[in-house]
């Protein structure tokens, strides 16, 4: 056991070796916040060797059952994240096409392209780098594309192409724009179809992969103990791990194919 635990800390240093930019912060003195990532990584590391030794010991079917339902929470969690990337980068997409609408609307009424990007900056806080290149003169396609980085920015990054298509070709700006603001919402309609076709494709493989959970609840209701079972008998717990991996794995193959139909929709 002392070298299980030695060996666990030994793997939690490394696990949770810091950026060379917290080192840096660090050594400079400055405030910096812990990576929590990374601490709670040399935690599961430093323990799990401990832990597992337990569990062996002890029974390993719970050892089995203990790793499976590690690697459901971290499936569940990535797939979490992702969705929320996903909505994150729908909600800027949309935010981007009412931006064009209201700064060709502002171009249309007259105003110079600097005073119309500082007004709707107001508004979009993401244009405020934009307006400030516009008013220094600077390279306004060039400050849209380095503002379309990261998630949703497929949309300023058409922005900054009309906008520089309308500065090489001469062609009024706001008439530019308003085609612009058509094909985006053409664009987002379509996205909205798709999302909207995939969407119970999505929740029909989620509840398929949760019905072995109602199974158990199911089993205990009758006056069985399934969980017992599982946790007592290395082969039930096995049989368990496969149909488990196998739920996730079709989980994934259908975000999967969702992903492909969204991305070729954008």
């Amino acid at each position: 056991m002392t070298v299980l635990a030695a060996v666990g800390v030994g793997l939690a240093v490394l696990a949770w070796k810091p950026s060379p930019g917290w080192v840096v912060a660090t050594r400079l003195h400055r405030t910096v916040q812990l990576p929590r990532t990374r601490l709670a990584g040399g935690a599961i590391v430093a323990l799990g060797p401990v832990a597992g030794a337990v569990a062996v010991s002890m029974r390993p079917a719970l050892l089995l059952v203990a790793g499976v339902g590690t690697g459901v929470a971290v499936f569940a969690l990535r797939r979490w994240r992702r969705a929320r990337r996903r909505a994150a980068a729908a909600r800027r997409e949309a935010e981007v096409c009412e931006l064009v609408l209201v700064l060709a609307a502002a171009l249309r009424a007259g105003l110079p392209a600097p005073t119309a990007l500082a007004q709707v900056a107001r508004e979009f806080p993401m244009l405020l780098p934009v307006a400030h290149a516009a008013r220094l003169g600077g390279d306004v396609p060039g400050a849209l594309h380095h503002q379309s980085r990261g998630e949703g920015g497929s949309a300023l990054a058409r922005l900054s192409a009309a906008w520089k298509v309308a500065e090489t070709s001469g062609a009024p700006l706001a008439a530019v724009l308003d085609r612009l603001t058509v094909t985006e919402r053409e664009e987002r309609d379509v996205r909205r179809e798709v999302e909207a076709g995939v969407a119970p494709a999505r929740a029909t493989a989620v509840l398929m992969a949760t019905l072995p959970v109602f199974g158990l609840l199911l089993g205990s209701g009758l006056g069985g103990d399934p969980v017992h079972l599982i946790l007592d008998n290395l082969l039930v717990a096995g049989v368990v791990a496969v149909g488990v991996a196998l739920a996730c794995l079709g989980v994934w193959w259908i975000d999967r194919i969702a992903d492909g139909a969204e991305r070729g929709a954008a």
